[in-house]
Parts: C-alpha cells; structure tokens; sequence
C-alpha cells in the first residue's frame, strides 16, 4: 500500500489505528482506480486536448499538498544516479517528445521507473511524482522517421500501487490477427519505418515453419510485452527481432526472452545485429554470450547508423 498511517494523509481525528488503516486502505483503492482511469484517458488519442489539460489541473489540485519540483524528488535519488532527472525534466518541459532515435523511449521509460522505484516508499514524495507523471502521460511523442504515438505512463503508477503482475515467456502458440496486431505495435514503437515489415509480410514470416516467435505476457492476460523472433538460416539462426513495451522497463523482458530462447538452441549457433549505439542492448547481448564479429554500414536510418553483427557458438555460455 502506497500510503501508511504516518503519511500526511494519516487521519487525526480516529483514534483507532486499526480503523484509520482501514479507512486509508479504501482511500487508496479509490485513489488508485482513479489514476488508472486518469491515465488511460491520457494516453487515447482521439480525446480532446482540452479534456487532457482540465484533467491534469484537477490531479493537480487533489496532490496540491504535496507538490515537489523535480529537484527536490531527485535528493531521494542516490547521487551518482541522479543525472537521469536532467534527461525526466527536459522530457517534462517539452510540449511534445521529440526522439533522436526510436529506443530513446526505452531509455526514458528505464528513467522514470528507477526513479518510481526510489520514492515509492514515501508517502509524500510518491504522489509528488505521480502529479509529474500526470502532467507528461499524453504527450505527443515524435519519431525521428515521422511516426506519432502518445506517451503512456501507467505502468509506473502500478509500480507505484506495486501491481506490477509477474511475467510469464512463451513460444508462441496462438496466432490469431489479434495477437500479431499486438506484435506489430510493439515493433513499431521499437523501430524506426526502414527498420520494419509490413504487416503482411510479418504475419507471412510469423506463421513460417522457420520461424519461431517468443513473447513475454503478463500472466493471466493476453497483453503482450515483449517478443523475440528467429529464422533458421543455415547454418545458423539469425534473430531478425527483440523488442519490448517501452514502458515495461526494469522487468528484464529482453533477458528472460533470451534465456528461453538460449534454452532452446543449446547445440546451435545463432547472430543477430544491433544499432553501435545502443549500449544497452548491446550489454544484454554480450552478458547473453554474444561477440561482435563484424558489422553493417548504415544498416539503420532515421537516424542513418552502422550495426554490429554479434554471434554466439554453440559451445559458448553465457
């Protein structure tokens, strides 16, 4: 529960703890299912600006006894992490998100959840990061080949409310139009247009014999987090795709994507290429037993950008 009986929400007048922890109990459930509406509301394109910014105003006023600059919340940050709150507060100042590259999503998601994950455990500073959250969930974010999303921040207030469910990886089994739509939005908010398939030839090479798909869910639920697929090109196997929901950050989706599929090719080598710049993948990938091998020169556009082919043996551990 976010909120405890010494938060400044604590109510003065019951003296019984028991019953004020009660009463608290349902406030937050009450409150929490409002954010979540809030949130939701937010991220849908077609609801007018107008409607977005009335809404922040009034989360605003409900969280007015607790407002914090981003400053003030970056103390409970340790101090050789704290340069993430420049990249959160420049992503805060702007009207729209303008990526220079289409992970950059990713990179401000890893953000905002490290910070979520250091003041969640104070009252006060937790619902001055969720009055911040407000204010960004709903921008216009602007990829650099011209493709527009809105930004959702809902999973950092689950984080926040810890109803992050567990995670379960899978082969792919079900193939229905729904679920390949799932996994061709999550590759689009991952790459840049050059960078994708069509949807048709997406679901042609999905459904191929040679191909197998894995994909990270929550449990219980059909939604779909993340996905790695992989193609039998002798006489290796290529991973053409891993990508993951940008706000799904800190739940190690790319790795336990990895590990299943490592599981299953215990005797067989495989490649696969990565923009040079990406450090973070990059690391996954070495940490998963991967060696850069060679590269390919402006293999990425939007912006234009050279890929290390990386390649793990058969007989090589992680």
């Amino acid at each position: 529960m976010l909120v405890e009986a010494k938060s400044p929400l604590y109510f003065p007048c019951i003296q019984n703890p028991l019953v004020s922890s009660k009463i608290l109990a349902v406030f937050e459930r009450v409150m929490h299912a409002s954010m979540q509406l809030f949130f939701t509301i937010k991220k849908m394109s077609w609801v007018p600006l107008a409607v977005k910014e009335s809404l922040t105003q009034i989360v605003g006023s409900i969280f007015t006894r607790h407002q914090m600059t981003l400053k003030e919340i970056s103390f409970y940050l340790p101090l050789d992490r704290r340069d993430c709150m420049d990249r959160v507060g420049k992503a805060f100042a702007s009207s729209s998100l303008h990526l220079s590259r289409a992970y950059d999503l990713h990179r401000l998601h890893g953000d905002l959840t490290f910070v979520t994950d250091c003041v969640k455990k104070d009252s006060k500073a937790a619902h001055a990061w969720i009055l911040h959250l407000a204010k960004i969930a709903g921008k216009e974010v602007c990829y650099p080949d011209g493709y527009k999303s809105t930004f959702d921040a809902s999973m950092e207030l689950a984080r926040l409310y810890g109803n992050i469910p567990p995670i379960c990886v899978e082969k792919l089994g079900d193939s229905s139009v729904s679920v390949l739509a799932q996994i061709y939005a999550l590759e689009r908010e991952s790459f840049t247009r050059d960078s994708l398939l069509s949807f048709p030839d997406l679901k042609k090479i999905l459904l191929s014999p040679q191909t197998a798909c894995y994909v990270a869910r929550r449990s219980g639920s059909q939604e779909i987090l993340g996905v790695l697929w992989e193609r039998r090109e002798d006489p290796h196997f290529h991973i053409c795709c891993v990508a993951r929901k940008a706000g799904a950050a800190g739940l190690h989706i790319g790795e336990r994507l990895m590990q299943v599929l490592l599981e299953n090719h215990l005797e067989d080598s495989m490649f696969l290429e990565v923009d040079v710049n990406n450090k973070t993948a990059i690391s996954l990938y070495q940490k998963m037993g991967f060696r850069v091998m060679g590269w390919r020169p402006n293999y990425y556009t939007h912006p234009d950008s050279d890929a290390w082919i990386m390649y793990r043996n058969r007989d090589q551990s992680a």
